[in-house]
């Protein structure tokens, strides 16, 4: 069984400002999982996220998706998912994500939290 979660990187220094989870794929989506989470912490119309066109739906009270972007924005928005891509290299460096978890189910969101913690 795998789990998901969501995570959201600060998008002045990139350090990991939110994390959400734990959740099943195949019955969570990522759009699902964003309503669940950080949408309800985000203050419409004044605060939004960058995200992929999973999140279109969310566009644009919540979202700044990908085939709605400001033509001067494009270099940041790039520099930003970049960001995000490298933080999730890392997340898979510590095999948290990737490996057989061994232990008891329960406790893999307290070492995902230290995992977040570290990155």
């Amino acid at each position: 069984m795998g789990l998901r979660y969501e995570v959201a990187l600060n998008i002045i220094t990139g350090a990991s400002c939110w994390w959400h989870g734990q959740f099943e794929p195949g019955i969570y989506n990522d759009l699902m999982i964003f309503q669940r989470g950080l949408q309800g912490e985000l203050e419409a119309d004044s605060e939004q996220v960058e995200a992929d066109q999973g999140y279109q739906a969310a566009f644009p009270l919540y979202v700044q998706c990908p085939p709605f972007e400001i033509p001067d924005r494009t270099c940041m928005t790039a520099r930003v998912r970049l960001r995000h891509e490298t933080c999730n290299r890392r997340f898979k460096h510590w095999n948290i994500l990737k490996a057989a978890y061994r232990h008891d189910i329960l406790d893999h969101q307290a070492v995902f939290a230290a995992v977040v913690c570290l990155t």
